[in-house]
């Protein structure tokens, strides 16, 4: 026979482990729900392949900055009380060690982004760029999950094993609630098509030059001599505008603003545009990264990314428009250096001599791709430089 007393503490004592047991398991649910939600961090640089999954955050991860998107473009306001280092825009606090890319300052530094089918441009460019220089050059590679393991076997088994590269997977969850496509070509909304406007973001270590490429160019020139382009003070990044004179003379097609622009949005009005003017084309620029940083690039292109989801801000393109808001004030590269609209079925009068001889880079922007269309204009120099799916899964049209 148990005691009164005896009964009472072992029901006391029951509870007591109850309790315990509760409280251990709900510190381990929430253990295990932080190593599953937690972002893999920035990684440090690498010759070889380096892996990345990039989460949202602000574009240099900057306590001390507050930008607010406003009607007319953005407005960010730094807390006097930071330290701010004058090099780069960020915080002093926020700068532990020595970069590891300033390790890397004599390499040229360029960025392709590509995903899926268009893996066969994104080999085809490198090979063109490490074939016709004599420059150290470290290739960006971004892409997406499903592409990463296809696109490593790809310069792994083949002659391009011995570039510097890095491979970066590009997370989507930047653009959540941003991106409102307008226009009937759906390749021009995937994701890494906007990986150009997050450079600071990709690379918060790295303050110098980015040569950044569409994955449908082919280089024939020294890229060391588009890396040397010219850009002053108070510009960020040189593009190559519309209306120069090869364009003037051998393409009929010319893009002013009015092409991508809705003139009867007030927030455009205000910009100041004028309609006809000439626009530059985003798939070739040389940006200076720290500029880019300390003038909030980023934030402002997501600002009209955002503003356009709610009211007609631009009505044709996806990655354009944003860039033709941001940088009315540019520098410009060499013409020569962005010979374009070789994929468009009109317009275009270059003849074979001049895209053999004098163009220095080819750029097949339009829907007719060198891959696709064997005969497109300039796709027998584009063929030079392919370098084979070891898996074969895109195959270049014959």
């Amino acid at each position: 026979m148990m005691w009164p007393a005896r009964k009472l503490w072992l029901r006391n004592s029951r509870r007591r482990r109850s309790a315990v047991n509760i409280t251990a398991l709900a510190v381990g649910l929430c253990v295990l729900f932080k190593l599953f939600t937690t972002r893999l961090p920035y990684g440090a640089w690498s010759y070889r392949n380096r892996v990345e999954v990039f989460s949202s955050s602000s574009e240099d991860s900057n306590p001390c900055r507050r930008c607010e998107c406003r009607r007319g473009g953005v407005v960010c306001r730094d807390d006097p009380r930071c330290n701010y280092h004058v090099d780069s825009g960020r915080p002093r606090q926020h700068q532990i060690g020595v970069a590891q890319s300033d390790k890397h300052q004599g390499d040229i530094h360029v960025m392709i982004p590509a995903t899926g089918e268009r893996l066969v441009g994104m080999t085809t460019l490198v090979n063109s760029v490490w074939k016709n220089t004599k420059s150290s050059v470290m290739f960006h590679l971004v892409t997406d999950k499903e592409s990463y393991e296809h696109l490593q076997i790809w310069l792994d088994k083949s002659e391009l094993r011995h570039i510097k590269r890095e491979i970066i997977v590009f997370d989507d969850e930047w653009l959540r609630g941003k991106v409102t496509m307008r226009s009937t070509r759906a390749d021009l909304a995937t994701p890494v098509n906007f990986a150009r406007f997050y450079l600071p973001r990709l690379f918060p270590d790295y303050n110098g030059r980015m040569i950044y490429l569409d994955d449908d160019i082919v280089v024939q020139g020294d890229i060391k001599e588009l890396a040397e382009t010219d850009i002053p003070l108070g510009t960020i990044a040189a593009f190559s505008d519309d209306c120069n004179n090869v364009t003037q003379k051998f393409g009929s097609y010319q893009g002013i603003y009015s092409n991508y622009l809705n003139f009867d949005n007030p927030n455009i009005q205000k910009l100041g545009l004028r309609r006809g003017g000439c626009v530059f084309n985003g798939g070739v620029f040389v940006a200076d990264i720290g500029r880019w940083r300390q003038q909030h690039v980023t934030d402002q292109l997501e600002c009209w990314m955002e503003l356009n989801s709610k009211e007609l801000i631009y009505q044709s393109g996806a990655s354009q428009p944003p860039l033709l808001l941001v940088f009315p004030q540019r520098s410009m590269i060499n013409p020569l250096w962005h010979i374009r609209h070789l994929g468009r079925l009109d317009g275009v009068r270059y003849s074979k001599r001049f895209l053999d001889e004098e163009a220095r880079l080819l750029h097949w922007n339009g829907q007719s791709k060198p891959w696709d269309y064997p005969h497109q204009f300039g796709a027998h120099i584009w063929r030079k430089f392919y370098v084979p799916d070891p898996l074969r899964k895109h195959l270049p049209v014959r």
